[in-house]
């Protein structure tokens, strides 16, 4: 089997990866044996990135591989990169929807594989994870296949791993309350269960993954790959980097929408904590508002007076009582070193 070499202080770099153009041909004799494996990559002017997000999946020369890509349009060079590799594209399209939630619900419905999973425009699978997904799927064909994530920090170069455990609904539906650790990019799911009911909502720009995988849990239980299959690249244009404080504002849509579900124990610390978010997005340097800052963090220590001794809310606390001037200085320092994004 062709592997995929993932190079590693390449991917540290914004600049596009200058990888040669590696020919694809399949040297796997499709096999109906493997469980048929749907990836689905929902895409918007990455051409930067999403050449490499294609080499990553239909260079593992997996035997029963159906691969989507549903761009929204693109102004970029990305369609042209999508054409090099059309003829191992089961479906492909540009024409504008109503953003990414929108084009992986396409994807959901257009499928037909056993296993359904998608792969952001900057994401990327690792090698042979397919063939690892598809021998855990054999032996666990009604559960959500969990398999770990490396995040890959663009501004500060750093790399972490991260192992999904303690995912189940309960969790989920407060997960800032439990030490529990989750990502999209390593999630499968048995098609079977994405009737109506389970597509994403495209109401949500942000949290659609969350939503999606708390009614999962609602219906299947997990099993935990425990090896990483995915990267997930944190960069300036992601709108995990990018717009990280207006997850927020969504993140209370969810708590409200699952309030009831929330066993009684948790309410009070689920509600310092929405406090806290939005005091963090009052003090975010994009939305600065000092006053509204520090009037949240004091009802979220006086909802939950532990809350105190968490670094984040101590961060937050200082930076609520500096000169703004200060904290402005600071966060130039640390972009100019790479330690922080231009969007803290």
């Amino acid at each position: 089997m062709q592997d995929l070499v993932i190079n590693m202080q390449d991917l540290s770099s914004e600049k596009e990866i200058s990888n040669p153009l590696v020919s694809v041909k399949n040297n796997v004799t499709y096999n109906q044996d493997w469980p048929k494996i749907s990836i689905i990559t929902p895409s918007f002017n990455q051409g930067i990135f999403i050449e490499d997000t294609i080499k990553s999946i239909v260079l593992q020369n997996y035997p029963n591989l159906e691969y989507l890509i549903f761009d929204g349009g693109s102004k970029d060079d990305t369609v042209s990169i999508i054409q090099k590799y059309e003829e191992y594209l089961y479906y492909w399209e540009s024409m504008p929807d109503d953003g990414q939630a929108h084009a992986i619900n396409k994807g959901f419905s257009k499928c037909t594989g056993d296993i359904v999973g998608w792969i952001n425009s900057d994401d990327m699978l690792l090698p042979e994870s397919l063939f690892t997904i598809a021998k855990h799927y054999q032996k666990n064909k009604n559960l959500i296949l969990l398999g770990d994530v490396i995040n890959i920090n663009f501004s500060n170069k750093t790399k972490k791993t991260i192992h999904q455990k303690n995912i189940n609904f309960e969790n989920m539906i407060a997960p800032f309350i439990t030490p529990l650790q989750w990502h999209q990019p390593g999630v499968f799911v048995p098609r079977q269960v994405l009737d109506p009911n389970l597509m994403l909502d495209e109401s949500l720009r942000y949290l659609f993954d969350q939503d999606w995988m708390i009614r999962l849990l609602r219906v299947l239980e997990v099993s935990y790959i425990k090896q990483p299959v995915a990267i997930f690249r944190l960069h300036s244009k992601s709108k995990t980097v990018g717009e990280k404080f207006n997850w927020l504002s969504e993140q209370k849509v969810i708590v409200n929408r699952y309030w009831d579900y929330i066993p009684e124990k948790k309410k009070k610390k689920t509600l310092s904590y929405l406090e806290f978010f939005d005091a963090a997005n009052s003090l975010g340097v994009k939305n600065w508002n000092r006053k509204n800052g520090q009037i949240k963090l004091r009802k979220a220590f006086l909802i939950n007076p532990k809350i105190f001794f968490s670094w984040n809310f101590l961060q937050f606390a200082i930076r609520s009582v500096l000169p703004y001037r200060f904290i402005d200085l600071g966060r130039r320092f640390l972009i100019k070193v790479n330690l922080f994004s231009p969007n803290d």
